[in-house]
């Protein structure tokens, strides 16, 4: 009798189970799908999950889906070692909302990037800033532990040692985080078969993410060899160690011109950068955010001030005087037909003076290590010395350092000294009368006009805008919540024994008023105004440092996450398992519906209403669909029974019903969903008042939706 597992060493979640089967001493037999090859979408692969994820567990014909579930199932139902998976409800609770944690927190932000870049989307690059946003949440579990749940190991940890692993992939310097880094070692060292199960797959899955950055996080710069600037930033971009896509861009023929081209840089001129979607133009800046964003060297551009500031310096002189000087003597004569000025001559001579006394006692322009300035005046010399107007034999320093340049700064031949030989032939071959379109490089416009910035699209809202949201919501919540606490008070002045913090509009936080219900719970509910900042009070924060609403407050136990509450609820006061079933095949079901309930259902509508609370427009029909998706996967689920494990109500039941009856509401059809309809008619008929306990709060919730709406049609138009 095998345990088969379905899986793919990539995914975290596939070698989280196959970590912890190692830990609790399970036998697994590995099935590997090959996703790339739609391995997932046969029709015995979707008898056994029709969500068509990996990975999924086969024991013996029980089938179960979702990492966490089969982890917790593989412990309760094989474990002997009971510090894994504790039978002491609080601390099984506490492993709980870590795996939460990891599910929703930590893993999600991943999960929203890559799945993307695998299903060839493209690179987003907000979002991939976004991944690491949650560290200090997971930095701040570990202050005072070994390991995320206590100080034993556990499967919880196991979930997430798999998770920060691919952090590590996307380039994440955990090194940041001590605590994080002091875990991550001890996990890495004391996991049994984590070097095979692992580090192997994070290998595999750094190669997948190789192939792709070099696919869809290309850096394209709009160049053309001749420019010195462009020249500049090639350069520069080789001492950085930056790989850039290069779009010859022939301005003689107006391919600056073009509409596309005008998107990105309004002043048409060249370099140009387009960092998947923000674009920069003017070398010396594109060589500068090159350094800062992708830089490791600080040698070449130093963060002492002091140091900076010379480099600076030598970047101005470079555009301000040395290139312009060329440029204003060089390009009337010799692209216009005027008559050459010997005043201007003798500038651009006294501008290679100055650099000559600049470069007395160094080695290169900022000091005696080469810096970006050096990748910059490099390109600017080397077109003057090319076109033959200037000696550099009569400035020692300045051909001494140009030399040393052209020996040190990496590929200079490729990336410089063949531009400059094309500058020199195309200055050979043209005659003024031949061009219509005199070749300019990008600093000739700029230095004939002002810089007005950069224009990329650096954020989403205003703080303004989300200032006014916050004022209205205030207002709207305020209403809300003196009327839910009338409407909930016959039960809420039973209750004095345990703290609940939330607001009644919250589908999670009724999720757990609806579940006390049930397990006929006395909790003491504290309504918690987020808009007004009590999540981020001293007192709350000691409760709760990720600041989110629903907690609760045990006689000084302190627990968030509204499913690992719900857990918690059942384990420790329900009077029979109906709700949450001991048997560990029921169990893992219910674990199941709970974390499909996060990851597919709830957390894309979370994400729409925030969208459409706080976002540019009042609705967005990307994010509206991936909400309906979820849709046909919970009737299929529901297809054969009356709740979604089976005959009887579950917690799966209550945290789905109250995000369904919420998004149900606010205009999602439900009725195309017979299977669902059904359930939702069901589940109202078994939970016991619920027209006090939750649609109360789903039709004030409705009604703060309706006015947000209606105030983001209302700014879409005054702003068209």
């Amino acid at each position: 009798m095998t345990i088969d597992l379905y899986h793919i060493s990539l995914s975290s979640p596939c070698r989280a189970v196959r970590l912890a089967a190692k830990l609790i001493g399970v036998d697994l037999n590995l099935k590997v799908i090959n996703i790339f090859e739609w391995e997932h979408l046969t029709p015995e692969f979707l008898k056994m999950n029709p969500q068509h994820t990996i990975p999924v567990l086969d024991d013996n014909g029980f089938y179960l889906t979702e990492s966490r579930a089969i982890m917790t199932y593989l412990a309760s139902k094989y474990g002997t070692n009971y510090s894994l998976y504790p039978k002491d409800v609080q601390k099984k609770a506490i492993v709980d909302q870590r795996l939460f944690f990891d599910m929703e927190i930590i893993f999600q932000p991943f999960k929203d990037y890559f799945l993307p870049l695998v299903l060839k989307k493209g690179h987003d690059e907000v979002k991939f800033q976004e991944i690491p946003r949650n560290l200090p949440f997971l930095e701040k579990i570990l202050e005072n532990s070994e390991f995320v749940a206590g100080d034993s190991i556990t499967i919880a940890d196991v979930a997430l040692v798999t998770t920060v692993s691919n952090y590590e992939v996307v380039g994440v310097d955990l090194s940041k985080f001590p605590n994080i880094h002091r875990w991550y070692t001890t996990c890495q060292k004391i996991l049994p078969g984590y070097d095979e199960i692992n580090l192997k797959g994070t290998v595999e899955l750094k190669e997948l993410w190789e192939d792709l950055k070099s696919k869809y996080m290309t850096i394209d710069l709009y160049f053309h060899p001749a420019s010195a600037p462009c020249r500049g930033v090639l350069l520069a971009a080789k001492l950085i160690g930056v790989d850039l896509n290069i779009k010859h861009t022939n301005v003689a023929k107006g391919e600056n011109m073009t509409p596309h081209f005008l998107k990105m840089n309004p002043q048409h001129t060249i370099p140009t950068l387009d960092d998947n979607g923000f674009y920069l133009w003017e070398s010396r800046a594109i060589i500068t955010y090159l350094f800062n964003k992708y830089g490791k060297d600080d040698s070449l551009y130093p963060q002492d001030p002091k140091k900076r500031a010379i480099v600076d310096q030598r970047f101005y002189f470079d555009m301000g005087t040395l290139l312009q000087r060329y440029i204003d003597y060089f390009y009337p004569s010799t692209f216009f037909g005027a008559p050459a000025d010997l005043d201007k001559l003798r500038k651009l001579e006294e501008a290679f003076g100055f650099l000559d006394v600049m470069l007395e006692g160094s080695i290169y322009a900022a000091g005696d290590s080469i810096t970006l300035a050096d990748a910059s005046l490099a390109a600017s010399v080397s077109t003057v010395d090319i076109v033959g107007i200037i000696d550099l034999k009569k400035y020692p320093n300045v051909n001494r350092w140009f030399t040393v340049c052209k020996r040190t700064l990496p590929d200079y031949e490729e990336a410089n000294a063949e531009g400059a030989a094309l500058f020199k032939q195309l200055v050979d071959q043209y005659a003024v009368r031949k061009l219509q379109t005199p070749l300019l490089s990008g600093a000739v416009l700029l230095s004939r006009s002002f810089n007005h910035g950069n224009f990329s699209y650096l954020s989403t809202l205003s703080s303004r805008r989300v200032i006014r949201h916050k004022l209205f919501l205030f207002k709207s919540t305020r209403r809300l919540a003196s009327c839910n606490l009338r409407n909930i008070a016959a039960f809420s002045t039973k209750m004095g024994r345990i703290d609940l913090y939330y607001m009644p509009f919250s589908p999670p936080c009724r999720a757990v008023i609806m579940t006390a219900k049930l397990l006929e719970v006395d909790i003491n509910l504290k309504f918690t105004d987020l808009f007004k900042g009590e999540q981020k009070t001293p007192e709350f924060l000691k409760m709760n440092s990720l600041h989110t609403i629903p907690v609760i407050d045990d006689d000084g136990f302190f627990l968030y996450e509204s499913r690992s509450i719900l857990r918690y609820l059942a384990n420790k006061y329900g009077k029979d398992d109906g709700l949450y079933p001991k048997d560990p095949q029921k169990r893992a079901l219910v674990d199941q519906a709970l974390d499909f309930d996060m990851n597919t259902f709830y957390q894309p509508f979370f994400d729409y209403w925030i969208y459409c609370m706080i976002g540019p427009a009042p609705h967005d029909e990307e994010r509206f669909q991936k909400v309906s998706k979820s849709f046909p996967i919970l009737d299929d689920m529901l297809k054969k029974s009356d709740f979604v494990t089976g005959k009887n109500i579950s917690l799966a039941d209550i945290s789905l019903l109250a995000g369904v009856s919420s998004v149900h509401a606010v205009g999602f059809d439900i009725s195309k969903y017979p299977n669902i309809v059904r359930w939702f008619a069901n589940c109202k008929q078994a939970v016991p008042d619920y027209q006090e306990l939750n649609e109360k709060g789903v039709q004030e919730f409705k009604k703060l939706w309706d006015r947000l709406k209606e105030k983001q049609k209302t700014k879409v138009k005054t702003n068209s």
